[in-house]
C-alpha cells in the first residue's frame, strides 16, 4: 500500500511576479513566500537618513549604486528578497537590470523590527552568506545599534556590534564611515 504525502510546492521566482500588488512586502526564501506589512515611519525615517549618507558618498564618487525597498534581489530561482538598502559597486552594475538585481549586491541593510527580528538575523544571514552578499548589517532602531557580518572565506565574520555613538566603517565602500548618531537621528 502506497501513502500519497502532501507536499508544500516550492513558489519560484516566476510565481512571485504573480502575488498581489496589495502595498504588503513579499519575499521568496528557500521557495516560501514571507509576507511583511508596510514598514513604520520610524523605519522609513532611520532607512532614510542612512540612505542619504551613503548615496551622497558612493555618487560624489561615482562608485556604483545605492538603492532602497522595494527593490527584487533576485538570488536564484527560489530566494527573492527586497532589502532595505542595497549597495552595488561600479566593477559589478551588470546585475542591475530594470525590473531588479539579479545576484549578490556588495553589501545590503535590513532595518529590523520585533516582527522581522528572527527572520533578518538568521534566515536572512544564512541566505546572504549563501549567496555571497560581501557586507550584511542588521540595523535595530530600538536597540539603537548595529550588527555587521563580514565575508571572508564564503563564512560571515562576525557581528560586529555597534551603538548610537560609534561610527561604523563600509568595508565595501571603501572610505565611507556611517555616524550612528546622525542614522538614529
Amino acid at each position: 500500500m502506497t501513502e500519497a504525502v502532501a507536499r508544500k510546492k516550492k513558489v519560484s521566482y516566476l510565481d512571485y511576479l504573480f502575488l498581489p500588488d496589495d502595498g504588503k512586502r513579499y519575499e521568496v526564501i528557500d521557495g516560501e513566500v514571507y509576507m511583511t506589512p508596510a514598514p513604520t515611519t520610524g523605519h522609513q525615517d532611520v532607512l532614510g537618513r542612512l540612505w542619504d549618507i551613503v548615496f551622497r558618498f558612493v555618487s560624489a564618487r561615482g562608485m556604483g549604486r545605492v538603492f532602497f525597498a522595494p527593490v527584487d534581489v533576485v538570488l536564484s530561482d527560489y530566494d527573492v528578497v527586497q532589502p532595505d538598502l542595497i549597495y552595488v559597486g561600479r566593477d559589478r552594475e551588470d546585475i542591475v537590470h530594470r525590473e531588479g538585481i539579479r545576484g549578490a549586491p556588495d553589501w545590503v541593510v535590513e532595518v529590523t523590527s520585533p516582527t522581522t527580528s528572527l527572520r533578518d538575523r538568521v534566515e536572512k544571514r544564512a541566505l546572504y552568506e549563501r549567496y555571497g552578499v560581501g557586507e550584511y548589517w542588521v540595523v535595530d532602531p530600538e536597540a539603537r545599534q548595529v550588527e555587521v557580518w563580514i565575508l571572508e572565506e564564503g563564512k560571515y565574520r562576525g557581528p560586529e556590534v555597534y551603538v548610537a555613538e560609534d561610527e561604523v566603517p563600509v568595508w565595501t565602500v571603501p572610505g565611507l564611515t556611517v555616524p550612528l548618531e546622525r542614522v538614529f537621528g
